[in-house]
């Protein structure tokens, strides 16, 4: 009897510890569900993140382009004047500073390089020089005293436009020769595009303004296909 019950109280005790085992067995393994629950949920949310900064596009945030009435705008920053509305110089030469700098940026992408011209960011003071020829520099900015005097910066200001232009008309004929599909609805002969010209310089406020619009709707168009096309 008393190995009988010694046997007994040895079972009882390794069922004892059996059952501790048991559950703390159960124990860690809830826990584990628990934090394995957690991950895939820090996963999920993770992934939810990354999928939607794939879809955003960084250089659609940096250069929005739109319109307000008559102006087309860049970051807000409407590019042109007409009579009536008063916009000041500083926008307008800020509006140029992010247009080239658009350019220069899309060209980067493309690993295009132009011929003839070198782009110069430089925010509202930017400039673009000829490569080649008297390789004179070109201010791509204005001042309020632009119809009184200063009829030489006056005339540096308007063929830096021209050479912007035919820089965009650069960039459009390569976007051509590598999708045939992508269209412009203005297209670009010497100083104008569309049928308007991009010279300040005795032309009426209204056709620069149209024209500039017209330069900002080809800039549109390129980014939309250099992001989302072929070359995303």
């Amino acid at each position: 009897m008393r190995l009988l019950e010694l046997e007994e109280k040895t079972l009882e005790e390794e069922e004892n510890e059996f059952w501790r085992a048991h559950n703390d067995l159960l124990l860690s393994s809830a826990q584990q569900s628990a934090q394995l629950a957690s991950l895939r949920a820090a996963y999920a949310a993770d992934y939810a993140t990354l999928e939607k900064l794939e879809r955003t596009n960084v250089y659609n945030d940096g250069f929005c382009i739109g319109h307000d009435g008559v102006f087309g705008t860049i970051n807000g920053l409407r590019l042109g004047r007409v009579p009536g509305v008063p916009v000041e110089w500083p926008e307008i030469n800020a509006a140029w500073g992010q247009t080239l700098l658009l350019l220069y940026t899309i060209a980067r992408k493309l690993d295009y390089t132009f011929e003839n011209y070198r782009l110069i960011p430089m925010g509202s003071f930017s400039k673009i020089e000829r490569t080649v020829g008297d390789k004179a520099t070109y201010e791509l900015y204005g001042s309020g005293d632009l119809h009184f005097g200063r009829l030489l910066h006056n005339r540096r200001f308007d063929f830096a436009m021209v050479a912007f232009l035919d820089c965009l008309r650069q960039l459009i004929d390569h976007v051509k020769s590598q999708d045939s599909q992508v269209e412009f609805p203005h297209q670009i002969i010497k100083d104008k595009i569309g049928e308007a010209s991009v010279k300040l310089q005795f032309s009426q406020e209204e056709a620069w303004t149209r024209a500039l619009r017209h330069v900002l709707l080809a800039l549109k168009i390129i980014l939309k296909w250099t992001t989302n096309g072929s070359n995303a």
